[in-house]
């Protein structure tokens, strides 16, 4: 779709920059992504044996296949909770986000809302959030905080909701701004 007239699209030029700042990107890309991944196939394969009293080391294809392939079996309930939480909070932060990126795309004081809350999120950071949540759900005096906090889902979304939400307000708005303003108008 193209963009409407009242919204300016940037394009930085790189120039004779383009080719380095590219490898750099892919080599920090397989650096983050490659490191924890090798490291992964390593302990996972990694065998230690006793020979004649000394601990050996070796990595064995076998093994590394037999740990992956337990793995969901062994780990399912794990799994099958993360993907709970994890679909619950991007539903909420997709919820909330629509309508702050939708009110943000047209600019000026328009989007302080969702800037305003897309800082806060962004700037508590992870054991901070977890002892916020945990303060606040975690309260003997009120039976429905604590039933909240020990026996239902609700702490850990709650946590992953802040986390995710600065994200998904940011591509929504971004996709908002790309509907041209002519075929808002026409849906109107």
């Amino acid at each position: 779709s193209r963009l409407s007239t009242n919204t300016r699209r940037r394009q930085f030029q790189l120039g004779k920059w383009r080719w380095p700042i590219a490898i750099a990107a892919w080599v920090i890309a397989l650096f983050v992504i490659g490191v924890p991944l090798l490291n992964m196939v390593y302990k996972a394969g990694l065998v230690v044996e006793q020979t004649d009293g000394l601990r050996v080391r070796r990595w064995l294809p076998a093994a590394f296949a037999r740990i992956v392939s337990s793995s969901p079996r062994q780990f399912g309930d794990e799994h099958g909770w993360t993907l709970l939480f994890g679909g619950l909070a991007a539903t909420a932060a997709v919820v909330i986000a629509a309508p702050l990126g939708w009110l943000a795309r047209r600019g000026r004081m328009r989007e302080l809302p969702a800037l305003s809350l897309a800082a806060m999120c962004l700037a508590i950071p992870g054991p901070m959030l977890g002892l916020a949540v945990i303060w606040l759900l975690n309260r003997e005096e009120s039976d429905a905080l604590i039933w909240l906090y020990d026996r239902s889902v609700f702490a850990p979304w709650l946590a992953m909701l802040v986390k995710a939400l600065p994200i998904a307000l940011f591509v929504l708005w971004y996709a908002f701004r790309t509907v041209p303003n002519e075929l808002v108008e026409s849906a109107n």
